[in-house]
């Protein structure tokens, strides 16, 4: 009889901790990267130096390494329900100047007009 307790004890115990690996009860959120809100794109203006667009952005995540004055603030975020979210903001620098603003679509639609035209005309990058 004892054994059989045990064996339906350990089999109770061993179903239990097997589905909480199916039913996850919480996950914890996945933050990485730099937050960048519309807000502070809307603030960037073509021309700033790069201590001011720190100053608004914070450190950016990447900084090119190869000669080429360019900025990627990344962000990556997974909400404990798994729905994740990610944006990408590369901002590019000439003479200590903020020249050219890119980035996925969450961004592409806050460029201002003369933004667009020193995209399309300015072939330095």
């Amino acid at each position: 009889m004892k054994i059989a307790l045990k064996t339906s004890l350990a089999f109770v115990l061993a179903a239990s901790l097997g589905a909480c690996s199916y039913f996850p009860l919480f996950r914890v959120p996945v933050l990485q990267g730099n937050v960048v809100t519309v807000d502070k794109v809307k603030q960037l203006e073509i021309g700033m130096t790069p201590k001011q667009v720190q100053f608004l952005l914070g450190t950016p995540l990447l900084e090119s390494t190869f000669g080429e004055e360019r900025w990627d603030y990344v962000y990556y975020y997974r909400d404990p329900r798994g729905v994740e979210r990610e944006s990408q903001l590369s901002l590019f620098f000439r003479s200590n100047e903020l020249r050219r603003i890119s980035g996925d679509e969450t961004f592409q639609a806050l460029l201002p007009e003369e933004q667009k035209e020193i995209d399309a005309g300015d072939t330095g990058f």
